[in-house]
């Protein structure tokens, strides 16, 4: 058994001893597109009271599922896999949260331990990446982050936050751009007088944003030689129109002849809508959904295979919502 979790993971070039760990391999889940791993994340300098997040991609690039598990060296510092067991070639992210108003100190740096284990959990490697911040003590952030939830796509609901300075500068904030987020910002001034100033800030989510999570910092740019630019976290899920659950259907191993079901369900969150095709049936696949409009669609997807050999299908599901919304749903099986 040992040797069999040695051969699919791939850890180690040389035997080791049983429950002995495995430097360095939960490390190569966290690899970034461009082949690089990441030593951690520094938030940078921040107003004081921000709430920080940062999310860290995860890829199971091994043969069997691995467990996730995190802990940290302060409680400013929080994360959470997901999901919490990583199955063979499936991506999910491990989000980060760094909360200002714990700090004992304005400059904070923590270790994140990520410790990966093997189905039996006789192997395991840990990783450590070092999270750090520094909380500006002129400038404080009210409330701690742009939090909007859950939104349907083409509401534009939108946060005021309030940024204030205290100090010798004559303190200005010269440019909201919205860069890569999806808002439109503007930026307020409320009052001056002893030398304290206090801004308004309202970010307002786009008609046009895309489906999926935003999180990240949108960058004020002030005119403080020393600290030009003020970071305002956000965080909003934008829902699709058209959405599936799951979006995958497993039937593991089968036999030829053999038939198995797996339900999905297609919502089109609270608008009524048609299902008007599902492409991609056939070689015993088959859909049959129903010809009546509703928000939400349970589709059977029945699977008989006509062939062994491994299956990686499609089904695309095409609705009347907006004009022709389609969504996908993948098969995968095996076939003795």
């Amino acid at each position: 058994m040992r040797m069999a979790v040695l051969t699919v993971l791939g850890l180690m070039a040389a035997p080791v001893a049983y429950g002995q760990e495995a430097p360095g391999w939960a490390a190569k889940l966290l690899r970034t597109e461009d082949g690089k791993i990441p030593s951690g994340h520094d938030f940078g300098t921040v107003p004081r009271g921000a709430m920080l997040r940062h999310r860290f991609p995860m890829t199971n690039i091994y043969a069997v599922p691995l467990q996730i598990v995190t802990s940290v060296s302060c409680g400013c510092v929080s994360a959470t896999p997901t999901p919490q067991v990583l199955q063979p070639k499936e991506t999910g992210f491990l989000d980060v949260t760094m909360d200002t108003t714990k700090f004992n100190t304005p400059n904070k740096r923590v270790e994140l331990y990520v410790t990966v284990y093997s189905p039996d959990q006789r192997f395991s490697s840990t990783t450590t990446l070092a999270i750090s911040g520094t909380y500006r003590v002129d400038v404080t952030l009210y409330p701690a982050q742009a939090e909007f939830g859950t939104v349907p796509r083409g509401q534009v609901p939108a946060k005021d936050l309030r940024v204030s300075y205290a100090g010798p500068l004559k303190w200005e904030i010269a440019a909201a751009p919205n860069e890569s987020a999806p808002f439109d910002v503007q930026v307020q001034p409320l009052n001056r007088q002893n030398g304290r100033v206090d801004y308004q800030v309202r970010l307002a989510l786009k008609a046009d944003a895309p489906a999926g999570t935003h999180r990240g910092e949108l960058n004020l740019v002030t005119n403080d030689p020393n600290n030009r630019q003020i970071p305002i976290p956000y965080d909003v899920t934008v829902l699709a129109p058209l959405s599936v659950s799951p979006d995958m259907a497993k039937y593991g191993t089968m036999k030829v002849g053999d038939q198995a079901v797996r339900n999905v369900i297609v919502s089109g969150n609270g608008r009524p809508f048609r299902i008007v095709e599902v492409e991609g049936q056939g070689d015993g696949l088959t859909v049959e959904p129903s010809p009546v409009a509703a928000p939400r669609h349970a589709l059977t997807v029945k699977f008989q295979p006509t062939q062994p050999g491994p299956v990686q299908r499609t089904l695309t599901i095409k609705t009347d919502l907006d004009g022709g919304g389609t969504v996908t749903v993948r098969v995968q099986a095996v076939v003795q």
